[in-house]
């Protein structure tokens, strides 16, 4: 049994908006979206499910959404 919750009022046409979210962290294993108004509540992207053009493309895309708020740990 899977727990899922839909946020209709996060989605305009199945896209999510990046003002919803205030900071964007990467770790060696994943991607996470931290949601601007709910600390505990977040959007993961997990490295395994990507290749490596992905995992760039993602890194790159999250520095100009979020700037200064995007942050990079455990990078080797």
């Amino acid at each position: 049994m899977t727990n899922h919750k839909e946020l209709p009022e996060f989605i305009e046409d199945r896209r999510l908006r990046y003002d919803y979210f205030a900071q964007g962290v990467e770790t060696e294993a994943a991607f996470y979206l931290e949601h601007a108004m709910d600390k505990n509540n977040h959007g993961i992207f997990p490295k395994k499910h990507m290749t490596e053009d992905q995992v760039t493309a993602l890194r790159e895309l999250f520095i100009r959404q979020f700037g200064s708020n995007f942050k990079q740990y455990n990078q080797k």
